[in-house]
Order: structure tokens, then C-alpha cells, then sequence
């Protein structure tokens, strides 16, 4: 919907601020606040994935310190990724844990103790629910299946 430029007459009697604000709104096309959202929200997902790839072996896997970094607050994270994806932050700092969980499995000769202390875990078998919770397995039974 655009917005009708008021006369000009009604015009000179606004603050600046106030005219630039009905003029510029009046000018846009509809759906570019739309377009700049959704722009903007592709970009603190893609902020938000760089961040959790460099401090996931930092033991760093709370929402609330990828919102700090972000300068967001942890609803409206939740928010836009569960928008723009389906999924909440949470669901993409686990899938790229697993990952990178899975890849030390697979090509490595570390205990799960060493890969639970690498991951930051508190100890094994936080490590070991965790796992089987996401995969559905325990660490050894995937190493035993899949190496």
C-alpha cells in the first residue's frame, strides 16, 4: 500500500525528520521493507552460522552467547531462524556439533573421552546421551557401523 505525499502546505509546517519520513515512505515501493528484512535477516543467519563454526570447539553452545555476539536478543534469534529455515538456533548450533562430532569419530583414533573434552563436554557420558539423543546410536556403535 503507498502512502498519499500530504500537500505541501501541511508539509512546511512538519519538523524535517517528520517530512523525510512521510516523503520516504510515501516513495517506496510496498514490498521493499520486506525485501530489506528479509535481507537483513539472511544476514544475521549468515553472521550467526560463521560464529557458531568458530566457537563450537570453544565449548560455546548456548543461544544466549550467539545473541550477545550478535547484538540481538536470544527471541528474536529464535525468531528469524525459525522463519527463514523451520529450525531454531539451537537445532543448528546441535546439527553442526554432530558434525563435527561425527567427523571425529570417523577420522580419528580419539577416545570418546578425548572427543567429549574436545567438544567441551562435561564428561563422557553427557557426551555419550547427547549423541545417542541426535543420532539415535552411541558414539561406538556409529564408529563400529560406519568406519
Amino acid at each position: 500500500m503507498t502512502l498519499p505525499v500530504p500537500p505541501l502546505s501541511s508539509l512546511t509546517s512538519l519538523p524535517a525528520t517528520k517530512w523525510l519520513t512521510l516523503y520516504n515512505a510515501s516513495d517506496r515501493p510496498e514490498n521493499t521493507t520486506q525485501k530489506d528484512n528479509s535481507k537483513r535477516s539472511r544476514q544475521l543467519l549468515n553472521h550467526f552460522f560463521e560464529l557458531v563454526s568458530e566457537n563450537i570447539l570453544l565449548g560455546q553452545r548456548g543461544i544466549s552467547f550467539y545473541a550477545e555476539k550478535l547484538c540481538v536478543s536470544e527471541r528474536y534469534l529464535f525468531k528469524v531462524c525459525k522463519k527463514e529455515t523451520g529450525k531454531t538456533p539451537k537445532d543448528f548450533i546441535n546439527e553442526f556439533l554432530i558434525g563435527q562430532i561425527k567427523n571425529a569419530l570417523l577420522t580419528t583414533e580419539m577416545t570418546h573421552q578425548q572427543i567429549a573434552d574436545q567438544f567441551g563436554f562435561p564428561d563422557q557420558s553427557a557426551f555419550g546421551q547427547f549423541f545417542k539423543r541426535q543420532e539415535g546410536m552411541s558414539p561406538s556403535e556409529f564408529r563400529q557401523k560406519y568406519r
